[in-house]
């Protein structure tokens, strides 16, 4: 009885200053889907994670420092709800997602530590949202992009500037490397990037720059996105480019996305197609999606979609994925 006594004070001890600290938020995201079809002549058919949105859970939070300054920080980290492990990203660790600490004020924010570059955020300009069976999602990774909605646009060891000036967001960050790219097995070097986004309305427009050093050639690429609410449909695109993609000499990319939102039934229906043009080869795949979302509430989302990858090599077959999922924001 005593040892229960001293374990319930010990624990009353750690949680009192969380407890204590009321501007500290707890948040996250409970995804999973059932999967099934074939991906190079493989049968798929499981239960996954991160459909919509990759599960993970986090905490942010922020102080008054006085005279409209704050500090800031946030910790996140994903993890796979099918099975409970961490990940997936490059290097999984705690808050593999993000983890940083800054000051905020009138200027903006400046922050430092593991964070998405400017190229993480192309949502607005993808109408499969970068989800898991997004077209643009699926072929900029797959090309070694570092401009896309997944872990190549997590950095390591980075200082980040943040502001908003009416319609207008811009980022920058520099990075000092040293993140093992997956692709390629390689360690880039220093790498910085940029971004200009405006939205207002029924508009948004944004530009993005990166670019990642390696021994031999810098990895540079670009971004031009843009999409438009009609009200009866809203339709999104964006075309990138990349050149000397992991280090390489004349590796070069361009990949274009468009398609369109259709509110239909209280939901929406989401279409989109991607080709990825890699220079030098004969190898175009593209990617086309279908999908469905139905949102039940502020929070918890329902989805069902189709996705088709084709390669365009005799080497690899095509995938062809069907999903049906929820989603649900905490």
């Amino acid at each position: 009885m005593q040892k229960k006594l001293i374990a319930l004070a010990v624990a009353g001890l750690v949680a009192a200053p969380a407890m204590a600290q009321s501007n500290v938020t707890i948040y996250g995201v409970a995804d999973a889907y059932f999967g099934f079809g074939s991906d190079d002549n493989n049968d798929i058919s499981a239960i996954n994670s991160g459909g919509l949105a990759g599960s993970r859970i986090g905490f942010k939070g922020s102080e008054d420092l006085g005279n409209g300054l704050k500090a800031v920080f946030t910790l996140e980290q994903g993890y796979a709800i099918d099975t409970g492990k961490a990940g997936p990203s490059v290097g999984d660790s705690v808050f593999s997602r993000q983890a940083w600490v800054g000051l905020q004020g009138s200027f903006g924010t400046v922050s430092l530590g593991r964070q998405y570059a400017p190229g993480y955020f192309v949502a607005d300009y993808d109408a499969l949202l970068s989800s898991a069976i997004s077209p643009q999602s699926t072929l900029s990774v797959l090309n070694g992009m570092t401009i896309t909605p997944n872990s190549p646009a997590r950095w390591d060891n980075s200082v980040k500037y943040t502001g908003s000036f009416d319609a207008v967001n811009v980022q920058a960050i520099y990075s000092m490397g040293t993140t093992e790219v997956a692709a390629s097995g390689v360690s880039d070097d220093d790498k910085y990037g940029l971004s200009a986004a405006y939205a207002n309305g029924p508009v948004s427009v944004g530009v993005i720059y990166h670019n990642v050093g390696y021994a031999s050639k810098d990895q540079s690429e670009w971004l031009i996105g843009a999409s438009y609410d009609f009200g009866m449909a809203k339709v999104a695109g964006s075309y990138q480019a990349a050149s000397n993609i992991g280090g390489i000499a004349n590796a070069d990319s361009k990949l274009w996305n468009l398609g369109v939102i259709v509110p239909v039934g209280g939901g929406n229906v989401h279409l989109a197609y991607a080709k990825l043009d890699e220079d030098g080869t004969s190898v175009d795949p593209f990617s086309y999606t279908l999908a469905y979302t139905y949102p039940f509430s502020k929070r918890t989302t329902a989805y069902a979609g189709y996705q088709k990858l084709d390669y365009d090599t005799a080497t690899k077959d095509d995938m062809d994925l069907f999903v049906v999922g929820v989603n649900h924001k905490f």
